[in-house]
């Protein structure tokens, strides 16, 4: 049996501000009509941010060569995966990438014959669904920032080249910038928590040592490293790394001692990642997908996948509600 490709997704939210701006007044609310000035004293007039997104899509419906990254990139959209909920607007489409620039052979794995040699100005071009969130206006507020969610399968991703590719797209057009953010560190751990195995907790700091021979021969400050598995995740733990990861300079206490430097070895999916808590914020949450949205063939069926995401999303927004 053939063995099944790794899915995930990486979720960040984004939000729409005017091009070089400053301020929080400068962002767009995302489900109110939005105007700018076109040529010849024209405007353009998108009734929501979900217009935004679907001029996007149309004006990459082409196989574009972004040659500075060595990657061909298109987008495709079925007007069918666009719709509503009680709480969110939903529109999901498809980016078409991969990369060129070094030939290679394709092994058929059953035989071990080459089947056939790709030249340096052929790409491998992989389907990877993308989906946008915008929570629907309340009586609170109307948000100004949504969830944007990029498929991933296995090492490979699209969020850099989409990203880029809207950023530089709404810029010129518009003169809007688009920002993609990853969330916000707590959650992070809420999904760790939730959906990873911690396999380790790794601890280290430097030591300076008391004896004045290690001085004199220029070994006066070493390194200590240990390591510890939980046997099981306790509410203690959680607070103690969610201290941690709240601010770069607090310790992790073992033993009565305090360690500047934490790292935890987790299992997300069929993936090992090591993450440092200090740097958490710099991290996109990222899920494994369930094998069950796998077709014979190896894609993943688009229908499987929109109804699994409504699950995600909805939980997203309702963990999420000061961030919207």
């Amino acid at each position: 049996m053939a063995p099944k490709q790794k899915l995930s997704i990486r979720a960040y939210s984004f939000s729409f501000k005017k091009y070089r701006s400053w301020g929080s007044d400068k962002v767009y609310k995302l489900n109110n009509e939005l105007r700018f000035p076109a040529p010849n004293d024209m405007e353009y007039v998108y009734s929501s941010a979900f217009d935004l997104f679907r001029d996007f899509i149309i004006s990459n419906e082409q196989m574009d060569d972004k040659e500075g990254s060595q990657q061909l990139f298109r987008c495709t959209f079925d007007s069918s995966k666009e719709g509503e909920t009680d709480v969110y607007r939903y529109l999901i489409f498809s980016v078409h990438s991969g990369y060129y620039g070094f030939p290679s052979d394709l092994i058929d794995r059953t035989t071990k014959q080459k089947v056939y040699r790709k030249t340096k100005d052929q790409a491998d071009v992989k389907e990877f669904y993308v989906m946008v969130v915008i929570p629907k206006n309340s009586e609170l507020a109307s948000p100004t920032r949504g969830l944007i969610f990029f498929q991933e399968i296995g090492v490979y991703g699209i969020k850099t080249i989409t990203a880029t590719a809207m950023q530089e797209f709404f810029s010129k057009k518009l003169g809007l910038t688009f920002f993609s953010q990853n969330l916000a560190p707590d959650f992070y751990l809420d999904k760790l928590f939730a959906t990873g195995i911690i396999k380790k907790i790794r601890l280290a700091r430097n030591i300076a040592s008391a004896d004045s021979a290690d001085r004199l021969y220029g070994e006066s400050v070493g390194r200590e490293e240990r390591a510890i598995t939980p046997l099981r995740v306790t509410d203690e733990l959680k607070r103690k790394l969610r201290h941690v990861a709240e601010n770069g300079y607090n310790f992790y206490t073992f033993d009565n001692i305090n360690y500047p430097e934490v790292k935890m070895e987790v299992t997300i999916g069929d993936r090992t990642r090591i993450i440092n808590l200090h740097g958490i914020e710099d991290l996109s949450v990222e899920e494994a997908l369930p094998d069950e949205l796998l077709l014979s063939d190896g894609t993943v069926s688009l229908d499987a996948f929109t109804a699994h995401m409504h699950t995600v999303a909805t939980e997203y927004l309702e963990h999420l509600p000061c961030s919207f």
